[in-house]
């Protein structure tokens, strides 16, 4: 039954540019995949209403009926399914006739063609005991009606998948389970925060699946996208453990990495509730590593922020050569083995007016780290030195949107030792190591690097005195450097 779905759907898809489909979020499940979710029901309840909230042509619904529909157990079946696509609708209906003859078990199917936030935005019953779904991925407006019906868990611009993940929570029965295909985005960052608070308290992870490569998950979309399965159950008690699995692409589930970690380790229980997502013992061991330690850069009156200057909105002010109108505007091209070599010698603007003020900062200490990396290259976090003396000539830089750098709250200097004592944690493979288990993407944000676990303020110091001493910036030095202290501890 689901190799006719996916024909159909196949079908449609060819009369539709990505484009069209991009707009609205829509991106359909493979057949691998929906076999994959649908296995991952635990559910053997005599009567099971389920719940798909974007449904689309019914792929993954169908996948799981045709499960659930050989469990023994199971007596009864109903299905809602939410398609607000006229286009899509037509198609749905008609794949559910066809199953309704096939699926001996299914006695009810509800097709709402309405819009699944705004339609239970004032409901109270929790009444599915699965729900399974891919819901669109796209940024939606802070004031669309969408994020104003869940306002209690938006914070700056949503993507309109995490609020059916949240409103899919709200309708689950109590020990029901949840079953979603998302970007992994929400595992951690500032936007999520509010959303993973609220949904981490109320359902509990049992599985999560993820992909080593990124084009391979809706492979007939070529879409890039850091994509995750996971399963939840609606539950305030805390499961031990946390399986987790992973694939290279939606092709090959017969050839998984399984692990199992304690749920502590994998959901964090304070404020941020970031989730990590470690894959093997390796991981594990960075973990509990970093996280023996009990500061933050906020403990030593520091933080990273991220640069003054996007050099797109900003042309009219750049300039390729040095006057007395103009600072350097530090960028990524002037990472050099850990320090800041400027100017470069590419053909390019360098140099920023003074005149707008509210781009500058005072040429002081930094530590920059690189805001973006491409996936095949060896390190997420790149660090650099920057040393105010080295620029002796002006009293202000600034700093290209593409780095971010740490500076003091009160905007005094940072030592050096402390400088380069931060250079080695950050330059260390065991932090690139944990920054690339909390956050899939290629991208450092500086709200998580805020929260990473550090060493006292002495340690680091202590680390920064012997970096300058010895001058070696590599990599395998920094490691040598950090070992000392966490094997003292």
């Amino acid at each position: 039954m689901i190799d006719e779905i996916i024909n159909v759907t196949d079908k449609y898809i060819n009369t539709k540019s990505k484009v069209e489909r991009k707009k609205i979020g829509q991106f359909f499940t493979s057949k691998e995949t929906a076999i994959f979710m649908a296995n991952l029901s635990r559910s053997h309840k005599e009567k099971i209403k389920i719940l798909d909230a974007g449904a689309g042509t019914g792929i993954l619904s169908i996948a799981l009926l045709e499960k659930l529909n050989n469990i023994q157990d199971i007596k009864s079946i109903e299905i809602d399914l939410y398609e607000n696509d006229e286009n899509i609708a037509l198609i749905l209906e008609k794949n559910m006739q066809r199953v309704k003859n096939s699926i001996t078990k299914l006695k009810k199917i509800k097709i709402i063609k309405d819009n699944f936030i705004l339609h239970n935005e004032n409901t109270t019953e929790r009444i599915y005991d699965i729900i399974i779904s891919n819901p669109p991925y796209k940024k939606i407006g802070k004031n669309s009606k969408e994020a104003i019906a869940m306002k209690d868990v938006v914070y700056g611009q949503p993507n309109i998948y995490f609020l059916f993940m949240e409103m899919a929570e709200r309708v689950l029965k109590d020990d029901g389970e949840m079953i979603f295909i998302v970007p992994r985005s929400w595992t951690s960052g500032a936007y999520f925060k509010k959303f993973r608070q609220k949904f981490l308290d109320n359902v509990k992870l049992t599985n999560i699946h993820l992909f080593v490569s990124r084009d391979k998950v809706f492979s007939r979309e070529n879409v890039l996208q850091e994509t995750m399965i996971l399963r939840a159950i609606k539950s305030k008690e805390t499961p031990p453990k946390v399986i987790i699995t992973e694939s290279y692409s939606n092709s090959d589930f017969n050839k998984i990495n399984k692990y199992e970690i304690n749920y502590d380790l994998c959901v964090e229980n304070n404020d941020e509730r970031y989730v990590y997502l470690p894959t093997n013992e390796k991981d594990i061991k960075v973990l509990r590593t970093i996280n023996r330690f009990d500061t933050k850069l906020n403990d030593l009156g520091l933080k990273l922020k991220t640069g003054l200057t996007v050099d797109f909105r900003n042309e009219s002010s750049l300039e390729k050569k040095a006057n007395s109108n103009n600072v350097p505007l530090l960028s990524s091209i002037h990472f050099k083995n850990g320090i800041i070599q400027f100017p470069s010698k590419l053909e390019e603007p360098q140099y920023i007016k003074k005149d707008n003020t509210s781009l500058l900062q005072k040429n002081m200490n930094y530590l920059f780290i690189k805001r973006f990396s491409s996936k095949e290259e060896n390190r997420r976090v790149q660090p650099a030195i920057f040393l105010k003396n080295q620029f002796n000539n002006y009293d202000f830089i600034s700093t290209e949107n593409h780095i971010n750098y740490i500076c003091t709250s009160d905007n005094s200097e940072i030592q050096e030792d402390l400088l380069y004592g931060l250079y080695v944690l950050y330059n260390s493979t065991l932090y690139d190591q944990y920054y690339r288990i909390l956050n899939g993407s290629t991208q450092v944000n500086a709200t998580e690097v805020n929260n990473i676990p550090i060493p006292n303020e002495n340690e680091i110091k202590k680390m920064g005195k012997y970096l300058r001493e010895n001058k070696d910036l590599s990599s395998d030095n920094c490691n040598n450097i950090l070992m000392e202290v966490i094997d003292n501890e």
